[in-house]
């Protein structure tokens, strides 16, 4: 595979996810999109065949540029909203309700987490990075962000008791809350 054809698959096979990804950071579309192809400009610069883990890479260059544009615009703004859900609709209006309900109770949590923490839970639980591909990502080892991570996630349900009064057992919870799934 040549160096077009290989670059034309990262962009196919990621493109959208980190698309998905940069816009987390609450830039506008536009700017999104410019961080976007800022990104694969990289990319081109990149022998991506030397990779080990070419998404990993992508998803690090994306992360840094967004940090760069945050500290740039000095827009350090509380998180508005969690990536876009399309199953907030349940047959049964008192479904949905307690799916909505759910849903911003983790977005209140969220807010209190710092952005490390919610960079890393949003790596995790929307893109399904593993602990290898997010110490990639973040430029930490595998056992620091494992630790980073468990963290975010004890912040997380610790947030989360806060925000519904009540006990929350460990971390399934946890994805199925933020999934919009029954606990």
């Amino acid at each position: 595979m040549n160096r077009k054809e290989r670059l034309n698959k990262l962009f196919n096979d990621y493109g959208d996810a980190l698309y998905r990804y940069l816009s987390s950071f609450r830039f506008a579309s536009d700017r999104t999109y410019d961080l976007v192809q800022a990104t694969f400009m990289k990319a081109i610069n990149q022998d991506l065949a030397k990779l080990d883990n070419p998404k990993a890479w992508l998803f690090r260059v994306g992360r840094n540029l967004a940090i760069n544009e945050l500290k740039r615009s000095r827009r350090e703004q509380p998180m508005e909203h969690l990536p876009e859900r399309e199953d907030l609709h349940a047959e049964n209006p008192l479904d949905s309700l307690l799916q909505n309900e759910r849903y911003q109770q983790l977005a209140q949590a969220l807010e209190h987490l710092n952005d490390h923490e919610r960079d890393l839970l949003r790596l995790q639980l929307d893109h399904e990075f593993s602990y290898r591909e997010l110490a990639a990502i973040v430029g930490k080892t595998e056992s620091a962000t494992r630790v980073a991570v468990h963290r975010a996630k004890q912040s997380l349900r610790e947030q989360m008791e806060h925000v519904i009064h009540k006990p929350i057992a460990p971390a399934a919870p946890i994805r199925r809350a933020y999934q919009g799934e029954e606990s």
